[in-house]
């Protein structure tokens, strides 16, 4: 043989070799192409200039702040007792009526007018250093479909009782310092008059008179002095009634997160657990029609305004309550179940509705297409713009017919309507201080507000037919409260901040409801500027 076989150990090994550089060549390649091209994205972003590293840390910081805050649990609809409650103190009645309120430089902000104030502002306003920010139109269609606090910023919503919005509406919408400090000492007068067990009176609120807001402070003896109790004895409309204003001006039930000047927050809590304890197992706060619409009304607001599940369920309840009572044929609400309805009760039932609604609570759909057919009903056909107390009974006109306008407004008719422009023009016919029943003027300054520029009807209800402040209705509120920044001295320092018009002798809402009535509807007339988002705001969303 011309050449010799080879041992077999020496072709196994150098096959071998090139088995195993196969199967790694690849992945040497691959591994060199990581190399050199992440090597090239270094050097790219080398010579760079990097991003703001303060914007990302505010953007990192944001996003803690938002995960670490405890989602709220919505699937708990228990109400039971509340934890936050603070325990009734047992106080002596020999303490010697309150001292009266320090006088102390406002700090209401960003307003048009530099005008001489005697006390802080209410909670709720904003910082000096901040700037207001435009509430946005376009969102305000989203927004109205979102249950919980979403709701709130819809048209009609309460998302604008608080910080910068608070500020912004409050220069928009015509209000000033001389009205907030109004506000603020209407509230301070509330909240001593609050009986030791959270609720308020309407008859017997000068036998509750406190040195301090609830719970702290104690009772004064025997009477306080204030004058003008009303015939009615209805703790429940009362505490509703007194609620109202410290919801309207952004203080809840929660602690707040930055100490205010007044801390009202338990005053608040204190009523609501009131009213939470009085409601019955049919979702009754009380048997009496305006009682509990009242009542439902503080209830609904306090939950809107916190997402608070310990007040779901009495919210709920309470409007489901509501729809147990309607008149099953005629749609409307009166003093008995299912009794044929008037205009002056159903105001107040849908009112209460409009406001479970904002909060995204359930409402019978079905039961309001019937509420509709009721307040068409009470249009008086022969006078166009003219709303009744009842189908066939035309009653106090002027007062039926600005709860019509507000109850059609929110129920969807547009402002430009030519039935709410006629109805505009009644009411001005009848002016702040032409006509003085506080029922009257409460529901009109809200329709008037809510029309907006339509026919003129907020900057003449608000300014005056000249435009000036004279003969509106901030201006006349502000001048009818007592110790107020317009009338600063009188005769009985503990009425200090509340109202009484009490113009109209034999007028229902002068001997039932009294002093604490006119204080409550006074002090939401001059929130009325941010208490509730303007309806005509969802024409500007819609382009019209």
């Amino acid at each position: 043989m011309s050449s010799q076989a080879l041992p077999q150990g020496q072709y196994s090994r150098p096959s071998w070799i090139m088995l195993l550089a196969l199967i790694i060549s690849p992945i040497a390649i691959a591994v060199f192409v990581s190399f050199f091209m992440h090597g090239m994205l270094f050097t790219i972003l080398y010579l760079t200039p990097s991003v703001d590293t303060e914007m990302v840390d505010q953007a990192e910081k944001a996003l803690r702040s938002q995960t670490e805050e405890k989602p709220v649990d919505l699937t708990v609809t228990d109400v039971g007792e509340n934890p936050e409650i603070a325990p009734m103190m047992e106080v002596k009645n020999d303490a010697p009526p309150p001292p009266e309120v320090p006088e102390v430089p406002a700090q209401a902000q960003n307003v048009t007018e530099n005008l001489p104030m005697n006390l802080t502002p209410p909670p709720g306003l904003g910082s000096a250093n901040i700037a207001p920010p435009a509430i946005d139109l376009s969102a305000t269609g989203a927004l109205a479909s979102m249950a919980g606090m979403g709701g709130i910023y819809a048209p009609g919503g309460v998302g604008g009782r608080t910080g910068a919005a608070k500020n912004q509406l409050i220069i928009e919408q015509g209000g000033n310092p001389e009205s907030e400090v109004a506000v603020a000492k209407g509230l301070r007068w509330l909240a001593l008059h609050q009986a030791q067990d959270g609720r308020w009176s309407m008859k017997e609120f000068h036998k509750h008179g406190r040195t301090e807001p609830f719970p702290k402070g104690a009772m004064v003896q025997g009477d306080c002095g204030c004058k003008n109790p009303g015939n009615s004895v209805d703790d429940i409309a009362a505490t509703g009634l007194a609620l109202l204003p410290f919801l309207g001006a952004g203080v809840t039930q929660k602690p707040p997160k930055e100490k205010p000047n007044v801390d009202y927050h338990l005053t608040v809590l204190g009523g609501l657990n009131y009213l939470i304890k009085k409601q019955n197992k049919e979702g009754a706060y009380s048997d009496g029609a305006y009682s509990h619409a009242i009542a439902t009304i503080a209830m609904c607001e306090a939950y809107g305004l916190t997402n608070d599940p310990l007040l779901k369920r009495s919210s709920q309840n309470a409007l489901d309550n509501i729809f147990t009572r309607q008149d099953p044929a005629g749609g409307g609400w009166r003093y008995g179940s299912k009794e044929a309805g008037d205009m002056s009760v159903t105001g107040w039932m849908l009112m209460a509705i409009k406001s479970g609604q904002m909060a995204g609570l359930r409402v019978n759909s079905q039961r309001m297409k019937v509420l509709e057919r009721f307040i068409e009903a009470c249009q008086n056909t022969k006078v166009k713009g003219e709303f009744q107390y009842l189908p066939a009974e035309p009653g106090n006109v002027s007062t039926m017919t600005s709860v019509g306008m507000l109850c059609k407004l929110y129920l969807g008719v547009r402002p430009v309507n030519e039935i709410m422009l006629a109805a505009a023009e009644i009411l001005k016919k009848q002016p702040p201080g032409v006509n003085k029943d506080i029922y009257y003027l409460y529901y009109a300054t809200q329709a008037m507000h809510h029309m907006g520029p339509a026919a003129g009807a907020w900057k003449f209800w608000n300014e005056g037919s000249d435009g000036s402040g004279r003969g509106g209705i901030r201006n006349f509120f502000v001048s009818e409260q007592f110790g107020g920044p317009r009338k600063p001295t009188v005769n009985n320092p503990h009425q200090h901040g509340s109202f009484f018009i009490g113009s109209t002798p034999g007028n229902i809402s002068d001997n039932e409801g009294g002093r604490l009535m006119h204080t409550s509807l006074s002090l939401l007339s001059l929130e009325v500027y941010y208490r509730h988002l303007p309806l005509y705001r969802r024409e500007m969303a819609a382009g019209n």
